[in-house]
């Protein structure tokens, strides 16, 4: 009861909230836009490699990887994450795993952190306090698909293609510490949300 006699006591104060909320949807929306053509360009590169002949599609050797022409843009892989005969497979035993599979353990899991990110905005700008269980319930998965994305996404990926392409488990620099380190912080930051709506019920109760 106090922060919302507060909130409207000052209601510059909580316009001075809402104008970096404003920005940061915008943000948000020209990325998942982003992704949504990301999307996009990988089902038409999974269709064109489907569809076209094994000798019209474009292998460059690089000499420290391969880079595969595509129907937009190029398919490009680092030697350090090929087994060391990477040559030897068939472009769409290589390239259609990777695409389809990019969308899967890529594409989808950063939607769904736009997906809990716009939930959350859309809850602070109807309500007066952060403090909501429904807004630690959307923490927890943007927390659990950074996690994902940090611990299982490449490692899925890399061992699920080069089974297809090269018939042998190989995986090479699995884990990504920055998806890592940020799913902890939003899990340490979903345990102090959980710890602020014990006050703010707290509170509400002693008034």
């Amino acid at each position: 009861m106090k922060a919302i006699s507060d909130s409207l006591s000052h209601p510059q104060s909580n316009d001075q909230v809402q104008q970096p909320l404003a920005l940061c949807k915008w943000i948000l929306f020209l990325y998942t836009l982003y992704l949504f053509f990301m999307i996009a360009c990988s089902v038409c590169n999974t269709i064109f490699l489907c569809c076209s002949p094994a000798d019209s599609i474009s292998v460059i050797d690089t000499g420290n990887g391969i880079k595969i022409q595509l129907l937009f843009g190029f398919l490009r892989l680092s030697e350090s994450y090929l087994p060391p005969n990477y040559m030897n497979t068939s472009v769409q035993l290589l390239g259609i795993p990777l695409t389809i599979l990019d969308i899967l353990l890529e594409y989808l899991p950063k939607l769904l952190i736009c997906v809990q990110f716009q939930k959350i905005f859309r809850k602070l700008k109807i309500t007066s306090t952060p403090f909501f269980p429904e807004i630690i319930f959307y923490i927890n998965r943007i927390a659990y698909s950074m996690l994902f994305l940090g611990i299982f996404s490449q490692f899925l990926l890399q061992m699920i293609v080069f089974r297809i392409a090269y018939q042998t488990f190989y995986f090479n620099n699995p884990l990504r510490f920055s998806w890592i380190l940020a799913g902890c912080i939003a899990l340490i930051l979903a345990n102090i949300f959980r710890h602020g709506c014990m006050l703010q019920k707290e509170s509400d109760e002693t008034l």
